[in-house]
Formats: C-alpha cells, sequence, structure tokens
C-alpha cells in the first residue's frame, strides 16, 4: 500500500470551509453593530460638548474699560480722562501689546490688547487697581470704569434696540438695564456691554435767583444745604424691653418732593450775629413778585392756617421796573 500523498499547509477539510463561511459574517455583523451603539451614543454628547462659537478661538486677551462722565465733549473725553489713562496704563501694566481709545460724548472706550499668553488674572487685578487709583486725578465727580475681559476674536453679534410708544428716553434705559439686559447675561460665553443711549434718571432743581438774592443766599448755599441735609447714616437698632427694633432716621430725603422742604440756611457771612445782607421780610415794599411779607409761628398747623386766614396785606400797585 502506497503512502498517502502530503497534504497542503493551507488546506482545509470541508466541514472547516463552512465553519470560516459562517463565522466571518457574523464577526463583521457584530462589528458594525457595536460601532453603530457607539455613535448612537457618543454622537449626541459630542454635539452638545461641542463650541457653538463659529469663529477660531485667538489666545490674545483684550480688556476694555469704558469710561463715563455725562455731557463731556469728545475732545474734553479724550484730553481728561482717556490720554490721562492710556499713560497711568503703560507705566503700571505688564506686557501690553497696544493700546485703542475712541472717545465719544460722555463716554470714553479704551481697549488694552496683551500680548499671546498673558496671565489674564494677573492683568485684569493690574488694570483694576490702577483704575481705582487714577480716578483721583481726573475730574471731579468721576466714577471709576466698567471693566469688560474678552479675546481678539469676540465681535459684537447682535444688536437690540429698545422703542416703545408712549414711553419716554428715561423709562426706555430703565427697562433696558433691568429688564432686558440680566436675562441676557445667564447666556454662556456673552459679554453684555452697559446700555449706550437713552438718558439716565436725574434730578434737575431750578432756582429762583432773584429771591435768594433778596435773602443774600446763593446757588452754592443750596447745594450746600442739600449736601448737608441729605446724607446716609448708618443706623442701629433699639431694644425696648424683650424686643429690638430697627430705628430710621429722617437723614436722607425719602421722595422727590422731600428734597423741597430742606431748609437753607441764611449767609450770615463771618459774623454769627450780624444779620443778613437783605432783611428777611420787606418793609414798606416789596421787591419782587413772590415775596414774603409775613410769617406766622404757632404750636399747630391748624392754628397757623387761622392766622394766615386773619392776614389781611392791602398791595398798592408799584410801576414795573425795566433794564
Amino acid at each position: 500500500m502506497s503512502p498517502a500523498a502530503p497534504r497542503p499547509a493551507n488546506a482545509t477539510v470541508p466541514g472547516q470551509v463552512v465553519l470560516q463561511i459562517q463565522w466571518r459574517p457574523q464577526a463583521q455583523f457584530a462589528g458594525f453593530i457595536v460601532m453603530a451603539l457607539l455613535i448612537l451614543i457618543l454622537g449626541p454628547l459630542a454635539a452638545l460638548r461641542m463650541p457653538t462659537d463659529i469663529f477660531p478661538e485667538i489666545r490674545i486677551p483684550v480688556i476694555a474699560a469704558a469710561w463715563q462722565y455725562t455731557g463731556l465733549p469728545p475732545e474734553q473725553m479724550a484730553g481728561r480722562i482717556s490720554s490721562l489713562y492710556q499713560r497711568a496704563l503703560t507705566t503700571t501694566v505688564n506686557d501690553i501689546e497696544h493700546i485703542v481709545a475712541n472717545s465719544y460724548t460722555g463716554f470714553g472706550i479704551v481697549k488694552i490688547f496683551f500680548q499671546p499668553g498673558v496671565d489674564v488674572a494677573v492683568a485684569n487685578a493690574q488694570v483694576t487697581a490702577i483704575s481705582q487709583t487714577v480716578v483721583r486725578q481726573m475730574p471731579p465727580g468721576t466714577q471709576p470704569p466698567l471693566i469688560l475681559n474678552y479675546n481678539a476674536s469676540t465681535v459684537p453679534i447682535l444688536q437690540l434696540a429698545l422703542s416703545g410708544k408712549g414711553l419716554s428716553e428715561q423709562n426706555l434705559f430703565d427697562l433696558g438695564v433691568n429688564t432686558v439686559r440680566p436675562p441676557l447675561v445667564t447666556v454662556a460665553g456673552a459679554a453684555i456691554p452697559w446700555p449706550y443711549g437713552g438718558k439716565q434718571r436725574q434730578i434737575q432743581i431750578d432756582l429762583d435767583v432773584p429771591a435768594l438774592q433778596a435773602r443774600g443766599l446763593s446757588g452754592q448755599d443750596v447745594a450746600n444745604a442739600l449736601a448737608a441735609q441729605n446724607v446716609l447714616v448708618p443706623v442701629g437698632t433699639q431694644k425696648i424691653g424683650d424686643r429690638e427694633y430697627s430705628m430710621q432716621l429722617n437723614n436722607a430725603a425719602v421722595a422727590l418732593k422731600d428734597l423741597g422742604d430742606l431748609p437753607c440756611l441764611l449767609n450770615l457771612e463771618v459774623d454769627p450775629f450780624k444779620g443778613p445782607a437783605y432783611p428777611i421780610l420787606p418793609k414798606d415794599e416789596v421787591r419782587h413778585v413772590g415775596d414774603a411779607v409775613a410769617f406766622v409761628v404757632a404750636d399747630t398747623i391748624d392754628q397757623a392756617r387761622d392766622a394766615m386766614e386773619a392776614i389781611d396785606v392791602k398791595w398798592t400797585p408799584l410801576p414795573a421796573v425795566a433794564g
């Protein structure tokens, strides 16, 4: 009997061929299922974590300082605030690449561009420190600036304008600051500047100059009276028995009309015993329309009203004085 011929190394029996044909499609199908599951699970997570900014990130930090001085012309804003601030920045702030400043009526915007890779926390601290210091060298009443941090790729993508029928500029400004702006600040990555335009609420006092002169007073006396009688003083508590009450003082005006009730002291010059330059009440003739001719001292308001009704003044018209 002759020996069997040697079998090739890659030869397989028929059963093995069938097993290979059945095993390979199952492995490929299982791998496809696993990859599909991974894409299905990780895909939404990657989409949620993906940055939504369409602009490339430029790691050049920029700090903007917004100065405000109501009514100051652009040239005065540039000369008295922006230029002075820029000189101070170059003295105390490190790693400045360049500075850009724009001056408008009542506003000054100074942008400080830093070198790439600078420590933003240190730069912000230095800018804030010099802003609090240099304000003392600026015109009286200047407030520290608003400081915003962003990078060179930050661009304005939305401009929101407010308008309303029957609403004044003060109402629109209040709506923008107190109603519209706070919800926008909560958007991730958004930098919301202070509203531009409109009018902030201010109190304007109109003075009767002839009446002040008749009483030896000036506008400065009125300003001093407002500053001395409209102050904020910390208030404590008062314990009475087993209860502790919070105290309230009348050291500041609560309503707008309360400012008109603040007394304005007479100008007694240097000598406190010397009378005013003009008499408190006119003698023989009045000097202008509205000049007081009598005053009443009483214990109650009702008594004062009864006394006022009892006063009888006889007027004799005098020729008008022009010139």
